[in-house]
């Protein structure tokens, strides 16, 4: 029995360009349908032969790593976000001094 890998390579190659363009409704319900898949290969793959197996595993590796790099990235960005959200709030706060200031004079 031989696996078919298309719809996970689809699913996969679409997921990851939604990453990149930061489009998190998409790389959500991609996630979900990528893990189905993932899973539904698996299943399968225990009535197949044993390269079939050896080629989903290096596949789920692979994914496996570009999940690991998606996660340092969108920690980075977190990161990113955190210091200019800190940085809008100070703005904030010395407009609003310099407001108050202004109406004690």
């Amino acid at each position: 029995m031989s696996l078919d890998y298309s719809n996970l390579e689809q699913i996969k190659c679409a997921l990851f360009a939604s990453f990149e363009k930061e489009d998190w409704d998409s790389v959500e319900a991609l996630d979900s349908q990528l893990t189905t898949e993932v899973e539904n290969l698996v299943n399968r793959a225990a009535f197949a032969g044993q390269n079939e197996r050896d080629a989903l595993q290096s596949m789920l590796r692979d994914i496996q790593s570009e999940y690991q790099r998606m996660l340092i990235e969108a920690k980075d960005k977190q990161s990113e976000l955190g210091r200019q959200l800190k940085q809008l709030n100070n703005e904030h706060k010395a407009a609003s001094r310099y407001i108050d200031s202004a109406k004690y004079r």
